[in-house]
């Protein structure tokens, strides 16, 4: 079937052939393409909102279906004609004409006739096989720059993991298991199912405080979410995941300083259509996941519902307590409406709620070579990576709830969106003593709500000078409520082998309130068909209010008169449990506004139509803080952080080749960092630990490196993706006195960024006579060695050396491809390793690891509808 077939089963008129290779079509349109080639392809597909499907034979007298957008059509497509249509028709023209040239370009796929033999059955399913995955490597869609664009044509560095990889990758559960596919990115989860501690080339924090922010932005579906104990999120349902790498203050708004990511759910069409998803693996891990969605009014209407349940039993023996640790039950769910008011307004409802519990990180003791424990018996016997010898495993509770809605109104030649959104989210920690013996209790309550505005208005981006303006508001009021009790236990002094701990308590209740307020802009030039000039500008505001109440036991110590005595038939947490008097209440307030204007500028180079360059300049801020300091051990203060500033130059060549089947991008950047704001683990004479947290300004440091992402269909039945991450980083200026006294850390590098990082993804398809095939994969990363402690990087406890983690999977496709029964081992080469180190060098104490979890097994079954 021809173009001009296809374009007469239509509308019967023609179109102009240049208009083919044209892409000046509305967001809207651009993903009703992708979807219409997909069906072209034989690949089943959903309608986009707002758009109509429409059948038609060809002059064989074969059906097809083609989609658009539901308006009045003008069917005189010549370029000439687009100049006088109105601008929705003209959205429809370019989508409509477009969709026929994609169509008919892979025509040939349609019209195969009925294989006869096995060659021929062998090339029909090599043909589908092509298909089935995500869009074709040149294809894929972004809205980084918040208009659905090509990933080839925008100038910033972006990794885009899709559905497909989201769906079958079953090492994938939560949002921060998806930088093992992203160069210079991790994202561990040290707490539990709560607070990943986010970074993108070597810029991130691992402060665990409730009031402090990433300095990676963190987004489900458009929309912010400031609290670091919810962005851990079940990942399901899932259209694509948008990592947008480097300092994105224009567009994305606060604490974007590293980064920002964007988690896309997928969102209802008017096509039924669904899957299911069931899991059972190690450890008595079992996960359902599922969605459904379609019509609820013709055209009107529609709507979508998406479930996730995923259950695991504990992972290593607790000795003491002869039970298992690392147990988790993480359940959500997230119901979508889509309503088209009219052909120019359509509104998005959005519900979503989440319930977690299980067991925090179990924690693991390894003694360095300068550490000295002179009690072991409160330690525990230590058996390595096989299990931990701890007073209790700990239990961890969050809950997370939302609301938002997102209007799409077009108006005239312009588009305004519309977010609106109410935030939610609460964790609850009960935790015991690590050690072997019963020494301490831990409690913390830590509760947010947040609102969230932004308003959107865009020019046509076909327009030689398009734009983008609009404004943000975020406010969020969260507390948190921390006790701890140390409890007098005979024989368990950490410096003495004969002797009691002491026994003491305290509680730190803070209540912070934060507004935001931003204006923004972004501008594109283009000055030819090959050159463009894009600039963007940010005014941003935040005010932060910060509460602190303090109150302890008046005794404190381990010896019978000085010790604090409790009342056990009250909660732990509760003043009331003190039997023999607190200290008076401390209290104290600080508040604080600091305002930035942050900016990007970036001369775009195409090549041709498959070489991009560009150059971006960038500047990105991170508004101050306040945390609770200890100056003493009696004491409590807050301390003000100021503001980080970033300056980002990166360098970018995006390149296709082979037909698209092969993509290679490039960047190389450096950032200057200016009054880092720190989070590191020091020696204190003023805890009982012998160590203190504390986040201080780390004057002045530098982060350079490249990247490189391979995307390659070497044939239609194999697939390799990777990539390669190389960092450089050092502070040029940090003298830290936070622990009361003066540590040089000038010359450490950043913690948590190895000097190289890769990955590895290959899948091959083994196609069978029926149609049905065999698909093998496997994924690898590595990472060479990364500190844990910015400061102290002599000890060898406080960091890990390089290794690599795989994974492999063995699956049978339907012919059908509704149906896929899946085997899969997480951690190949059971490879044992930490994802975090806290702990002193030198004193009576021990380094405390959290290691990954080991070699696993399971099997999958996937149903699509």
């Amino acid at each position: 079937m021809n173009r001009q077939a296809l374009s007469r089963s239509c509308c019967s008129c023609s179109s102009d052939q240049s208009l083919f290779q044209q892409l000046l079509i509305s967001d809207h349109a651009y993903d009703s393409i992708l979807d219409i080639r997909r069906a072209a392809h034989g690949v089943s597909w959903a309608i986009a909102p707002g758009f109509r499907r429409f059948s038609f034979e060809d002059e064989h007298g074969t059906a097809f279906a083609l989609t658009v957008r539901k308006i009045f059509l003008n069917c005189h497509f010549q370029e000439s004609n687009l100049k006088h249509v109105p601008f929705r028709q003209k959205k429809l023209a370019y989508a409509l004409t477009l969709a026929i040239a994609a169509f008919g370009a892979s025509s040939s796929y349609a019209q195969k006739a009925p294989a006869t033999d096995v060659k021929d059955k062998k090339e029909s399913t090599e043909n589908k096989a092509a298909v089935n995955g995500d869009n074709p490597l040149g294809s894929v869609v972004v809205t980084a720059q918040r208009r659905s664009e090509k990933l080839q044509e925008v100038p910033v560095a972006i990794s885009v993991i899709g559905a497909d990889t989201v769906l079958k990758s079953d090492q994938i559960h939560t949002a921060n298991d998806i930088t093992q596919f992203i160069p210079n990115a991790s994202a561990a989860s040290t707490d539990g199912r709560s607070r990943p501690r986010w970074f993108l080339r070597g810029i991130g924090t691992n402060e665990t405080a409730a009031s402090t922010v990433s300095p990676i932005g963190i987004y489900n579906d458009d929309v912010f979410l400031n609290n670091v104990y919810i962005q851990a999120f079940p990942l399901f349902d899932t259209e694509r995941v948008e990592v947008l790498r480097g300092p994105q203050g224009t567009l994305w708004g606060k604490n974007t300083t590293g980064g920002a990511i964007n988690f896309i759910s997928k969102k209802p069409t008017f096509d039924t259509n669904g899957y299911a998803k069931i899991s059972y693996g190690s450890f008595n891990e079992k996960i359902l996941q599922g969605a459904v969605g379609g019509t609820l009014v013709d055209d009107k209407l529609a709507a979508r519902i998406s479930v996730y349940d995923e259950n695991r039993d504990g992972w290593v023996d607790n000795i003491t307590t002869g039970t298992k640790a690392g147990a988790v039950s993480d359940s959500a769910l997230r119901a979508q409406a889509l309503w088209l008011l009219t052909d120019d307004l359509d509104l998005l409802f959005s519900l979503r709620t989440r319930k977690a519990k299980g067991d925090v990180n179990p924690s693991f003791y390894v003694r360095g070579p300068q550490q000295v424990i002179p009690n072991p018996i409160y330690l525990g016997a230590q058996r390595g990576a096989d299990a931990i010898a701890a007073a209790s495993n700990g239990q961890e509770e969050i809950e997370s709830d939302g609301a938002s809605v997102t209007a799409n109104w077009a108006i005239g030649r312009y588009s305004l969106t519309s977010i609106t959104s109410f935030d939610k989210g609460k964790r609850t920690n009960l935790s015991a003593s690590t050690f072997a013996l019963p020494i301490s209790n831990g409690y913390q309550l830590t509760d947010s709500r947040q609102f969230t505005q932004e308003l959107r208005l865009a020019s046509p981006k076909q327009d030689k000078v398009s734009w983008i303006v609009g404004a943000h508001y975020f406010d969020e009021s969260m507390s948190n409520n921390s006790v701890s009790r140390s409890n007098r236990v005979a024989n368990a002094s950490r410096t003495s082998a004969a002797g009691f701990s002491a026994a003491s308590w305290n509680q730190e209740q803070y209540d912070q309130d934060t507004t935001s307020k931003a204006i923004f802009g972004s501008l594109t030039y283009n000055i030819t068909e090959k050159l463009a000039l894009i600039t963007g500008l940010r005014r941003s505001t935040e005010s932060k209010d910060f509460n602190l109440n303090y109150l302890q036991s008046t005794n404190s110590g381990s010896g019978a008169a000085n010790s604090a005595t409790f009342n056990d038939t009250v909660p732990f947490y509760l003043p009331g449990s003190v039997t023999n008097g607190l200290d008076p209440l401390q209290t104290a307030n600080q508040s604080a506004t600091w305002s930035n204007t942050t900016y990007d500028f970036t001369p775009q180079y195409k090549i041709n139509e498959n070489i991009n360059t560009y150059a971006r300049y960038s500047h990105g801020f991170r508004a101050g803080g306040f945390v609770v300091d200890q100056p003493t051990a009696a004491t409590r203060t807050i301390k003000k952080l100021e503001p980080e500033t970033l300056d980002a130059l990166e360098l970018g060549l995006k390149t296709q080749w082979l037909d698209g089947r092969l993509t290679l991008n490039t960047a190389i950047f450096g950032y200057k960092y200016k009054d880092k704001i720190e989070a590191v683990l020091l020696p204190s004479a003023t805890s009982a630990s012998g160590t203190r947290q504390v986040q201080e300004n780390a004057a002045d440091g530098y982060s350079r490196g490249l990247e490189v992402e391979l995307g390659w269909l070497p044939t239609s039945n194999f697939r390799v993706s990777g990539s390669l991450g190389y960092l450089s980083t050092k502070y040029t200026n940090y003298s830290s006195t936070a622990s009361g006294q003066t540590l040089n850390a000038t010359g450490n590098k950043f913690s948590r960024a190895p000097e190289l990082s890769a990955t590895l993804d290959l899948e091959y398809r083994i196609p069978l006579a029926s149609g049905a095939g065999i698909v093998l994969g496997t994924d690898w990363s590595y990472r060479t060695k990364q500190y844990f402690n910015a400061i102290d990087q002599a000890e060898p406890t406080l960091w890990q050396d390089a290794y690599s983690f795989g994974n492999a999977r063995i699956a049978y496709q339907a012919a059908n491809g509704k149906y896929e029964v899946a085997a899969f081992v997480r951690n190949l080469t059971d490879e044992v390793y930490s994802v975090l180190a806290t702990g002193s060098a030198t004193g009576n104490s021990a380094t405390r690891e959290v290691y990954g979890l080991p070699r696993t097994f399971g099997v999958t079954l996937t149903a699509k509808f």
